[in-house]
């Protein structure tokens, strides 16, 4: 999935008959300084004052009527059109997200994600709800009072013509310069607002650590670099939109003079002539009005456009190929077949030829010492990477020929961080089974032993919680982890050190559910707890992502050095007491 040039070009046609309301708009904008121009006009030749105000008064009332009709009619489309579509980019950048392989995901900095969903996005629903159709309408206006004037004075509108078109190329060549100091500016932002999620995320430790103040200095530090660079750009580009701004108002004079010029050089000056310049002194000072608007349009353009490079970069990262394979398998067996994994910017090898069978309705338990690959196996059934060699299979076809949705729907994971939404209870349960029943939820829970706790709450299953869980403790957001996985009742359930922050007597009863889930389902468990795993059907020994043993625990006790050294480390920390 890409994203085109300009991300929100859904609007179509709508968006191109609003930008042709708005410069007809703009023409009915120049209606008062025109029939002001006309009304002089008129005047100097002799006609009747009182009629004249009548026929004027009743066109302004005609053109008012018709810019409301014209506002009515577009405006408000527009910007519901616009703000729609920029809900769905970033529903689309969010599902490209979700589709990415995980290394790209961890790649990226966070801060240029949360940009990216937030100013980025606004810059582009305001280009295409408010920039492009506003200078639409200073363009339109600007051309017709200029060539009003023109036509009044020639050589008055030539000359504005001239000295304008000088400021037009400065504003053209600055734009790079500004560009740049905007660019710089957007990347600063995304460091700030990086800065102000590892510090907000990280609330609890700085308070206990002392380290507080230091981190709030760095979070100033960041936000000041933000500050200082957007100073830097505003300040290094006032110069150029002075000098355009001042050109602006200098061609009118400049227009003037000429027109003076020649008018004083004539033998015989008619009146007719000096009306006539006074005219089209008032058009193209009129016109000056957008023209100055097209310095604050540049800048708006500019943001728009560095938004939609910075979305088209994260928008055109590779995404896993997604198989077309919908239907659900006969049985679920999964099997490894001389896997091989290793991240694309290293050489080491994470995974090394790693082949097993587990078979539907038994329990595979994975061990091995910090950093020997038994999460990256998972996740590669997961698909959060693909393989570098070899293949995966469940149910005898390989994971790369199922589509997205088909797979997520196999697999039920509680990972050792349980991530919980800001929404009810009950809906952060159903949240891979969104059709469930209230009584299926609460099944759910009592089985992940959560319920009582959830009933204690003073609204129960309806309470909303804090943004990722944080409202509870650790191993109550794992229970209702747990309780998720058991209410979406896929046939593969992937466990990483999902009974890690539970107290003895709520393990007991999770892993009582965990039992309950072995039959007919293929269960997955990582644990450092070996104790947890011990009547597993089968246990791989993993070492430097190497399968070193496979079997029953009491088989692996009896011939597996690392395993009897992991049991041994497992029952020294059991028994561990801090002195006094």
């Amino acid at each position: 999935m890409t994203v085109s040039k300009s991300p929100l070009t859904k609007l179509g046609l709508r968006f191109d008959l609003a930008i042709l309301s708005k410069s007809a708009d703009g023409a009915l904008v120049t209606l008062q300084p025109m029939l002001a121009a006309v009304a002089a006009g008129l005047l100097i030749a002799g006609y009747s004052g009182k009629s004249l105000a009548a026929h004027i008064g009743l066109i302004l009332l005609a053109g008012i009527a018709l810019r409301c009709l014209i506002l009515w009619l577009t405006t408000a489309k527009l910007y519901n059109d616009a703000y729609e579509e920029g809900l769905n980019l970033r529903h689309n950048i969010l599902t490209h997200l979700i589709a990415l392989p995980l290394g790209k995901f961890r790649a990226l900095h966070s801060g240029r994600i949360s940009q990216a969903l937030s100013e980025d996005c606004l810059w582009l629903e305001n280009h295409y709800s408010y920039t492009r159709p506003e200078l639409s309408l200073s363009t339109v206006s600007f051309i017709i009072l200029l060539c009003a004037s023109t036509a009044v004075s020639p050589t008055l509108g030539l000359t504005v013509l001239v000295s304008m078109c000088t400021g037009f190329t400065i504003l053209v060549l600055f734009q790079k310069r500004l560009a740049h100091g905007l660019q710089r500016r957007s990347q600063a932002l995304a460091a700030a607002s990086l800065t102000m999620l590892e510090y907000a995320e990280g609330i609890s430790v700085l308070r206990m650590t002392g380290a507080g103040n230091y981190e709030q200095e760095a979070f100033q530090t960041s936000v000041l670099k933000l500050r200082e660079g957007a100073k830097r750009a505003v300040y290094s580009n006032i110069p150029f939109v002075v000098l355009f701004r001042t050109i602006v108002d200098f061609s009118i004079a400049l227009g003037a003079a000429a027109a003076l010029l020649l008018l004083s050089t004539s033998s015989h000056v008619d009146p007719s002539h000096i009306a006539s310049l006074i005219i089209a002194i008032m058009l193209a000072a009129a016109a000056a009005v957008p023209a100055r608007s097209f310095g604050t349009f540049t800048a708006m353009l500019i943001l728009a456009r560095i938004g939609r490079d910075n979305i088209d970069a994260i928008m055109h990262l590779p995404q896993l190929a997604e198989g077309n394979l919908a239907c659900v398998p006969d049985q679920f067996d999964v099997v490894y077949d001389d896997v091989c994994f290793s991240h694309e910017d290293s050489n080491r090898t994470v995974l090394d030829h790693i082949s097993f069978h587990a078979r539907q309705g038994s329990m595979t338990a994975i061990v091995g010492r910090n950093g020997s690959g038994k999460t990256t196996a998972v996740q590669l059934l997961m698909r959060f990477w693909d393989v570098t060699e070899g293949s995966i299979r469940i149910g005898e076809r390989d994971i790369r020929e199922f589509s997205a949705s088909a797979l997520s729907q196999l697999i039920a994971p509680v990972f050792q961080e349980a991530l919980l939404f800001q929404d009810t209870i009950a809906n952060n349960i159903r949240f891979g089974r969104p059709d469930a029943s209230d009584d299926d939820v609460i099944k759910a829970a009592k089985a992940a032993a959560v319920h009582e706790m959830i009933f204690g709450l003073e609204k129960g299953y309806e309470t909303v919680l804090a943004s990722l869980g944080s409202s509870l403790s650790g191993g109550e957001r794992q229970r209702i982890a747990i309780a998720r996985a058991l209410l979406k009742d896929s046939p593969i359930i992937i466990l990483d050190e999902a009974t890690s922050a539970l107290d003895p007597e709520n393990e007991e009863k999770v892993q009582e559910a965990i039992n309950a889930l072995v039959k007919n389902r293929t269960v997955f468990v990582i644990a450092h707890r070996l104790s947890t795993i011990i009547n597993a059907d089968q246990i791989l020994v993993l070492d430097n992502g190497k399968l070193m043993d496979m079997g029953t625990h009491p088989t692996l006790l009896d011939r597996s050095s690392l395993y009897n050294r992991l049991w041994q480390d497992f029952c020294v920390s059991m028994d561990w007491r801090i002195e006094k």
